[in-house]
C-alpha cells in the first residue's frame, strides 16, 4: 500500500499534488499517509483547502482514486516513485545514528532483521498489476470517512 500511497500523495510529484495543486490551484499542499497502529492502521488524505473548492476538491480525489482501480500505472510513474522510495531509504539509513534508529524500529515492532532488505526486494518486485489489485481491495471512496472542519 506505501508505494500506491506515494503515487497518490505521498511527494510533492504525486497525482494529488499535480491535479489540485499545480492544476487546480486549490491548495499549497496535499498528500497522504498510511498510520499504523501495532496490529492495524489507517490511509489518509490530507489537505487544507477554502470551503469555496471543498467539493470540488473531494471530486478531483475520489477521481484520482478511481483511476488508480481503473488504469495501470506506466512504467514511467512507478519507476519514478520506485526511485523516490529507495531515495527516501538510503536518507532514513545515513549515519550511525539513524542506522541504528532503523534497528531499534525493527526490534521495537519485533520484526524480523532482514524487515529493510526485505521491504527494498519489495519494492523492487511490485508491479503495475499488484497496484491495481491494491487500490481495487482498499481505495473504495464510499468506504471513507470524509472530516472538514472550518
Amino acid at each position: 500500500m506505501s508505494i500506491l500511497s506515494t503515487i497518490l500523495g505521498d511527494y510533492f510529484g504525486s497525482r494529488l499534488m499535480k491535479n489540485i495543486r499545480e492544476d487546480k490551484g486549490y491548495t499549497y499542499g496535499i498528500g497522504t499517509a498510511i498510520a499504523e497502529t501495532g496490529g492495524s492502521g489507517y490511509f489518509l488524505i490530507g489537505s487544507e483547502v477554502g470551503k469555496e473548492h471543498l467539493s470540488a476538491t473531494l471530486a478531483e480525489i475520489e477521481k484520482e482514486l478511481l483511476l488508480l482501480q481503473n488504469e495501470k500505472v506506466s512504467q514511467d510513474e512507478l519507476h519514478l516513485v520506485k526511485n523516490h522510495l529507495f531515495g527516501q531509504i538510503l536518507k532514513m539509513s545515513d549515519g550511525p545514528y539513524a542506522m541504528m534508529d532503523l534497528y531499534l524500529s525493527v526490534e521495537s515492532y519485533g520484526f524480523e532483521t532482514d524487515f529493510y532488505n526485505s521491504y527494498i526486494q519489495r519494492i523492487h518486485d511490485i508491479n503495475e498489476n499488484d497496484l491495481l489489485k491494491i487500490a481495487n481491495s482498499h481505495l473504495h471512496w464510499n468506504e471513507m470517512s470524509i472530516i472538514s472542519a472550518g
